[in-house]
């Protein structure tokens, strides 16, 4: 990513990776709580999403990575500057690491609201635009739009086409993850729809 946060790169999650001496422990751990196999914190902590996975997606996630075909090559180190240990030393970045690992359940998967919160704790939606999803985010955040009531103005057919015309003309600068909501299935973008139409202003 560059300055000023830093160099920022993903790492080799296929079995040729780092991975293939971490546990499958581990690896939920790792999930569940962003703390490594050495009891240390990573910017998975970050990444609230991934820590509202259910125990079974997460395992399925770990399942999907140990089977992936291996991919050999090294990446670099995360080189943060000094701006983000401001940051993170200041409370502007979420680098919160539960205690312990406590189970995650999901609701039956289905086209419903209770399923589509589901998805979007998941999709970590609240991260840009914050807890009440009124675009009210701390820094360093920069503004997000209000979606509340997004959705209420759309037909389902209509929500569908949007997201998958977004994605299709998605730009890598995009700050908006269309191509990443694009890929939730029919049933996951029918549940996050009616959640979104019961969110009100």
């Amino acid at each position: 990513m560059g300055l000023p946060l830093g160099d920022i790169y993903g790492g080799n999650l296929t079995p040729a990776g780092k991975l293939k001496d971490w546990s499958d422990t581990d690896l939920f751990r790792l999930i569940r709580t962003g703390v490594n196999k050495n009891n240390r914190a990573t910017i998975m902590a970050t990444l609230k999403g991934a820590q509202s996975l259910s125990d079974e997606d997460a395992l399925a996630v770990i399942a999907y990575l140990r089977t992936s075909p291996p991919v050999k090559g090294e990446t670099p180190e995360f080189n943060p500057t000094i701006l983000t240990a401001l940051f993170v030393g200041a409370g502007l970045i979420p680098w919160d690491t539960p205690s312990s690992v406590s189970p995650v359940t999901a609701p039956p998967k289905a086209a419903n609201a209770e399923y589509g919160r589901y998805v979007l704790g998941f999709m970590d939606c609240s991260g840009c635009h914050g807890p009440k999803l009124d675009g009210n985010v701390p820094p360093p955040n920069p503004p997000a739009p209000d979606i509340r009531g997004f959705t209420s103005a759309l037909t389902k057919d209509e929500f569908f086409s949007l997201v998958r015309t977004k994605a299709a003309a998605a730009k890598p600068t995009d700050v908006m993850p269309w191509r990443f909501i694009a890929r939730l299935d029919d049933v996951e973008l029918e549940a996050l729809y009616l959640y979104l139409r019961g969110v009100t202003r």
